[in-house]
């Protein structure tokens, strides 16, 4: 009873095969219907050609502005040092004219 015969061994495979191409179609179908709705997507969210070279603009006057501001550092920081140095030196020369006892103006 628990035995399946040449026939129906045939027909369940061959039924296990339909499924199995069912399947297939169904991922294929699938698959395509992504496609389409990504490249439809990507074609109505795309930029033109002119909000393109807007935005290779803006990113050109954003690395200038950032190149300014590195540059407007460094030489603050350059200036600083400089009256920090400028302020030793008077430091110093304030300290000589002390222990020497040059008269004051």
């Amino acid at each position: 009873m628990g035995e399946i015969g040449g026939t129906e061994r045939i027909l369940l495979a061959q039924q296990q095969r339909m499924d199995d191409d069912a399947a297939k179609a169904e991922e294929l179908r699938l698959s395509l219907l992504v496609r389409a709705v990504v490249t439809e997507t990507v074609k109505e969210h795309s930029l033109s050609p002119d909000e393109r070279e807007w935005v290779r603009l803006a990113i050109k006057r954003e690395a200038r502005r950032e190149r300014f501001q590195t540059a407007v550092i460094e030489k603050t920081l350059a200036g600083l040092a400089l009256a920090g140095c400028l302020a030793l030196v008077a430091a110093a020369w304030e300290l000589f004219k002390l222990k020497t006892g040059a008269p004051k103006p």
